[in-house]
């Protein structure tokens, strides 16, 4: 099992993480996720989804971007997984769209998941609405010499986050 937080360490605020991760751009590497069901979860939902959070993460710190349609538009210039994106095909959107849907149908972190996604026939028409609408929220980091932990809590509206 991996180590959990330890919250008796100091913790940077949004804006101190932002610095801390824009100095060690060049050093970052994605170790994993904390909740080892979660990142099953996750690569179920796709393969590379967890490295696709990650970059996507590392870069909304780097910037303070924190809009999903913003960010998704960097991902599509960044391309950081070289999908072909030469004919149309809307590989990044779709991932998080998956992953939107999935937590909406009730996935959580460190529950079984079975998968269900019932929601996604109700969401069919309103995946614009959602990446238009949803942010990834800029939280405290835990960093040490060796690591740094992104939290990811992502919002769909002003009424109801939910947190991962």
């Amino acid at each position: 099992m991996k180590n959990l937080i330890d919250f008796s360490k100091p913790i940077l605020n949004a804006e101190e993480s932002t610095k801390f991760v824009y100095q060690r751009k060049r050093e970052v590497k994605f170790l994993g996720i904390l909740s080892e069901c979660f990142e099953v979860k996750l690569r179920n939902l796709e393969s590379h989804l967890p490295e696709l959070l990650a970059f996507t993460l590392y870069y909304q710190y780097q910037t303070g971007m924190s809009k999903v349609s913003e960010l998704l538009k960097v991902l599509k210039e960044i391309n950081p997984h070289n999908f072909d994106l030469s004919h149309g095909h809307l590989f990044y959107e779709s991932r998080l769209i998956r992953l939107f849907t999935a937590l909406l149908s009730g996935m959580k972190t460190h529950t079984i998941w079975n998968g269900n996604d019932y929601m996604a026939f109700y969401l069919k028409g309103h995946h614009e609405f959602l990446m238009n609408n949803t942010l990834f929220d800029l939280l405290p980091v835990e960093k040490n010499d060796y690591y740094l932990i992104l939290p990811l809590q992502i919002s769909f509206s002003p009424n109801a986050q939910h947190q991962i």
